[in-house]
């Protein structure tokens, strides 16, 4: 995950697909399970393998649906935590209609309109 910019510039390149028109879904330990953010054009946040896309980009002109995977618990190290088994909560949300309907929103309508509606929502 860390070095995912190493994929993603690649795959942009050979599919002819612009930064603009990229996605990147990843885990947010800043949000509580079960909630989501569409943005575009953000930071990495600290997240190593968002900053490594941006890196390789040369800019962070790219949509991102963060979803919550935190707070991390304990004394479990960052690491552990994001790389370690979801708790049974959290996939049963991934696996939800809600997280579902996320992706078809982005999909069918757009990431700007799929913006105002989810980020409303939460």
């Amino acid at each position: 995950m860390n070095l995912s910019g190493d994929s993603v510039l690649p795959f942009l390149q050979f599919y002819k697909i612009t930064p603009e028109e990229l996605l990147v879904v990843h885990d947010e330990v800043a949000f509580e399970s079960g909630v989501m953010r569409l943005s575009f054009g953000n930071s990495s946040g600290g997240h190593n393998g968002v900053e490594n896309i941006i890196e390789r980009l040369g800019h962070q002109r790219f949509w991102r649906l963060r979803l919550g995977v935190g707070p991390k618990m304990g004394e479990v190290s960052l690491t552990d935590w994001v790389l370690g088994k979801l708790s049974e909560e959290a996939l049963a949300w991934l696996k939800s209609e809600k997280s579902c309907e996320a992706l078809s929103l982005i999909v069918d309508k757009g990431p700007e309109e799929a913006q105002n509606c989810l980020n409303q929502r939460i």
